[in-house]
């Protein structure tokens, strides 16, 4: 009877798959701890660096959204790094962006994005072009799990910024990306707003 109600089959296949996926996410945590065993028997554990890191994997129902691993949220996106190793302090956490980080979401199909990371804004603005044409734009200091679009809210001011950064991304190439600019709209994919 659960099966019949609008929806329920996509939230059953999306919960096979999700505990598909963990049983998956625990079979590699024992094979690491097998060879953190075996470092520690042959008395190199400390002698060694261990990376640790993971491709972004897919959503399974969270948000109500497809099974799929092509959206900007930052679920989606953000990738773990782990690091263990003689000089690292255990436990360390940086959230730190380094200077010479290009701060931005890769093109598809369906949107694009940039980030703008500042000691007064943490803000995410993607424009999306596909059957339906609109903005997203979320505070991820204030807004970590991307509930709220300010996108019809925020400043205009700071909206036409973040737009015409989005503009120069597309029509950059090579070192001229990490400089400020003027866009070329003969290299630029034109977006429209809602």
């Amino acid at each position: 009877m659960y099966r019949s109600c609008k929806g329920a089959t996509s939230h059953v296949i999306g919960l096979k798959m999700a505990l598909k996926r963990w049983q998956t996410l625990l079979s590699v945590d024992d094979l690491v701890e097998k060879l953190v065993k075996e470092l520690q028997n042959r008395g190199e554990l400390n002698n060694t660096f261990i990376f640790f890191t993971s491709d972004n994997g897919y959503h399974t129902g969270q948000f109500s959204l497809p099974i799929d691993k092509r959206q900007l949220y930052e679920f989606d996106i953000k990738v773990p790094l782990l690091v263990r190793g003689p000089g690292i302090k255990p436990n360390q956490i940086s959230k730190q962006c380094f200077p010479d980080c290009v701060c931005e979401d890769a093109y598809n199909n369906t949107y694009a994005c940039v980030r703008t990371i500042s000691a007064a804004h943490n803000l995410q603005y993607c424009e999306f072009n596909g059957p339906q044409l609109f903005v997203e734009v979320y505070n991820l200091t204030a807004d970590p799990h991307q509930l709220t679009n300010i996108g019809k809210t925020i400043e205009q001011q700071i909206l036409e910024k973040m737009n015409h950064r989005l503009m120069i991304l597309q029509s950059c190439s090579g070192a001229s990306c990490r400089t400020p600019g003027v866009y070329d709209p003969r290299k630029c994919l034109v977006f429209r707003k809602e």
